[in-house]
């Protein structure tokens, strides 16, 4: 195998793994973000007393 076709296929694989990390922490991240305006958002809720 040549050495420059193994270095491509090295950098290829390691910028694939980067933006799957990266898309990964992106989900991640809004997951969270939802979750707490949720949960920030039923604490202030409560219903009248009459």
């Amino acid at each position: 195998m040549d050495i420059a076709l193994m270095i491509f296929w090295l950098f290829a694989g390691v910028s694939i793994l980067y933006v799957v990390h990266f898309g990964l922490y992106l989900a991640g991240a809004n997951f969270y973000d939802i979750w707490q305006q949720r949960r920030k958002g039923m604490t202030g809720v409560r219903l009248p007393t009459c």
